[in-house]
């Protein structure tokens, strides 16, 4: 958040107001409209500020502080989210991210137990110098392609990239046993990390494990042979991560219109064209 100063200065990127609420409870409402009823919120830096907006997020909200988040990466703290968490699948979502409702029924409706929802525009080409963009490569076509190699830095070549991660997750229920497996794994059956890897083959680059990634944990999976589905759109998401990213999100008007306006404003815009189009073919 420290790139957002002023807008952090008293509150964390997840609470900056976007269209007159929070940008993290536009979030809540498209996983709502998948029929998500719970929602465990991960707080760190200025993290009391939820304390004051609880009730602007709406129902199903738990608050779970991370007490050591200045030296610890987003993979712990989906660690100490998971107990929190009922039985069965779940959505793992970046808090500085914003995007249409659509973008989650798609990945809700892709077939794959993993599924990350992916932008397949160019990526880096805003705010973000290429080396900071979580990029994609995949392996297959079509429906069957999955993730070959995701996150930063992972030495790819420019024409391999597939698009950018879109910092949200689908974990399947049928899959969730294999998750809490994979954490006993990685943080030896729920003791406190020591900042090693554990002794189970695992690759250099995931020490120290309290400093890993979400994309780090997917690399992971990747590489282990599990398949991990795509949903890929074109834009209508924005990562906040700079002043002129939130510039960028405040002006998507679009991205705050329900379904159902969205379908009234392309009807609206269909019949412009078809009358403008008419209007040509008169003498």
């Amino acid at each position: 958040g420290t790139r957002l100063w002023p807008y952090t200065d008293t509150a964390p990127t997840a609470l900056i107001s976007i269209a007159g609420r929070p940008l993290i409870a536009h979030s809540i409402d498209a996983l709502r409209q998948q029929g998500v009823t719970k929602f465990v919120v991960c707080r760190g830096w200025q993290g009391d500020a939820f304390d004051k907006q609880l009730a602007e997020l709406g129902d199903g909200v738990i608050l779970v502080d991370c007490p050591s988040y200045t030296s610890t990466g987003m993979l712990e703290s989906l660690r100490a989210a998971l107990p929190y968490l009922d039985s069965g699948g779940f959505y793992v979502l970046y808090g500085d991210v914003i995007f249409r409702p659509s973008i989650a029924r798609q990945l809700r409706h892709t077939l794959a137990d993993l599924a990350v929802a992916v932008d397949a525009t160019a990526p880096g080409k805003q705010s973000k110098g290429f080396e900071d963009v979580e990029v994609v490569t995949t392996s297959g076509d079509g429906d069957l392609r999955t993730v070959r190699r995701i996150g930063k830095r992972r030495r790819v070549r420019p024409d391999e990239i597939r698009g950018e991660f879109a910092g949200l997750l689908k974990i399947a229920a049928s899959a969730r046993s294999f998750l809490d497996d994979t954490f006993k794994r990685l943080w030896h059956e729920n003791s406190s990390s020591t900042g090693e890897a554990a002794a189970f083959g695992l690759p250099w680059w995931l020490e120290p494990i309290n400093g890993a990634s979400l994309c780090d944990l997917l690399q992971l999976l990747a590489d282990e042979g599990s398949p991990i589905g795509i949903a890929a759109f074109f834009g209508g998401w924005h990562e906040v991560n700079t002043p002129q990213d939130l510039t960028r999100a405040q002006n998507d008007t679009a991205m705050f219109l329900s379904e159902e306006e969205a379908r009234d404003q392309v009807a609206a815009m269909g019949a412009c064209l078809l009358s403008e189009a008419n209007d040509l073919k008169r003498p």
